[in-house]
């Protein structure tokens, strides 16, 4: 299959077929599609809005799977198959919006996205994975809940229109946590 052909799959189809082509980690991926998705639900359990936040960056992701599955994934293994989730579009990963003011241009922003969702549904992997879907929840809502006010204060202002002044205040309270948000 060229990539033309490959352009005329659904996401979840490409994925596939992207698995193969790169000989990629499928369950790599399908712990990081649970981890974007860990940090959404959590996310939006402490939300004053139904809302679906952005991460901030890479950095974020690999701090949840590093510390609730106590595996630590190097990091060029982890951005390939990241880029393999953005091309197949089961998530969204793009540089940070220049509205936040990020000093650091090369920083990518990510979620999940409902193609994202599908997938862990189709394949069930919050059964399949039913211990390290555990183990990502609970760690990030203990540590939603000891970073509650900064959480509580983020998630209220990415809410609002981003102004300067509000894109300061973002910074600041990103640089409070590990698991930082945009919108």
């Amino acid at each position: 299959m060229d990539v033309l052909q490959a352009d005329t799959l659904n996401p979840i189809e490409k994925f596939s077929w992207l698995t193969d082509q790169r000989n990629s980690d499928a369950q790599l991926a399908e712990f990081i599609l649970l981890g974007l998705y860990t940090i959404d639900a959590v996310v939006n359990e402490i939300s004053p809005a139904p809302y679906n936040y952005y991460i901030h960056s890479d950095a974020s992701v690999m701090f949840l799977l590093a510390r609730s599955l106590k595996r630590i994934i190097p990091q060029e293994n982890y951005l390939s198959t990241t880029i393999l989730l953005d091309d197949a579009k089961l998530i969204y990963r793009f540089t940070t919006a220049r509205k936040f003011k990020i000093t650091e241009s090369k920083l990518k922003q990510l979620r999940i996205n409902s193609w994202g969702r599908e997938y862990i549904a189709q394949n069930e992997l919050k059964e399949r994975y039913s211990t390290e879907f555990g183990l990502m929840q609970s760690f990030l809502r203990n540590y939603v809940h000891e970073h509650r006010k900064t959480y509580a204060r983020l998630t209220d202002i990415l809410l609002q229109p981003i102004t300067p002044a509000v894109a300061e205040e973002v910074i600041n309270c990103n640089s409070k946590i590990e698991i930082r948000l945009l919108s």
